[in-house]
């Protein structure tokens, strides 16, 4: 098995635990959307549903790395002489840097570090925008001819928007959510909390279809 096979296989697998996992996650919360249920048996969903959502970030994160990493071997994104080795070190860094910070606001810090993070995807959004329009208008990074690789770098900006959309619209979610698991349920929070969940749903829809669409890009290659 080559660098290039596990560069690859690393690549499906993240998809996978991305998309099935975040579906998992979505259809758990529903639970928690229950009234009828017990405190107890809400708690367990939600400490469930923490769990597994850190797979889906950890996958995002790593995503950008792998791909470019994957880009740059094939030959669809040439850097030139002497600059595959400093380019793929700083975009490994640079990724493992916005990993750790990632963990960090999910584990509930925030404040700096939390802004910081919300402005790097904002910006990685605006760059992988940036990267696909530009490829389709011949001017790189992604070679000529590479079309489908350069609509998943616009697709990538959409997904990166959907995540900064969900964080957007989770806080209603959260501020209901909170006092509900400490006991403090009432109608009004019931009722916060349901339309935050649904109001979210779209967005969750969309992500997981291009999440869908940007993995069949990359095995159809059509054109």
């Amino acid at each position: 098995m080559t660098l290039y096979d596990l560069v690859l296989f690393a690549h499906v697998l993240l998809f996978v635990y991305w998309l099935g996992s975040d579906i998992g996650v979505f259809h758990s919360i529903t639970y928690a959307l229950k009234p009828d249920l017990s405190l107890e048996t809400r708690q367990t969903v939600m400490a469930i549903v923490h769990w597994i959502d850190a797979i889906p970030r950890i996958c995002f994160a790593l995503m950008v790395p792998v791909g470019v990493t994957l880009s740059v071997m094939t030959g669809f994104v040439p850097l030139g002489p002497g600059l595959n080795a400093p380019v793929l070190a700083v975009t490994w860094l640079v990724s493992l840097g916005w990993l750790v910070a990632s963990v960090f606001v999910y584990n509930g810090r925030s404040g700096v570090i939390a802004q910081m993070e919300f402005g790097f995807r904002l910006l990685l959004m605006l760059g992988f925008l940036g990267a696909g329009i530009g490829s389709f208008a011949g001017h790189g990074p992604v070679i000529e001819g590479a079309n489908w690789l350069a609509l998943k770098l616009v697709l990538f900006a959409g997904i990166i928007a959907c995540s900064l959309a969900l964080e957007i619209l989770g806080k209603p979610m959260i501020a209901a959510l909170d006092p509900i698991m400490q006991g403090n349920s009432t109608p009004e929070l019931e009722a916060k909390l349901s339309r935050a969940v649904q109001t979210s749903r779209g967005v969750v829809v969309v992500l997981w279809g291009l999440i869908a669409v940007t993995g069949f890009l990359g095995v159809a290659k059509f054109f």
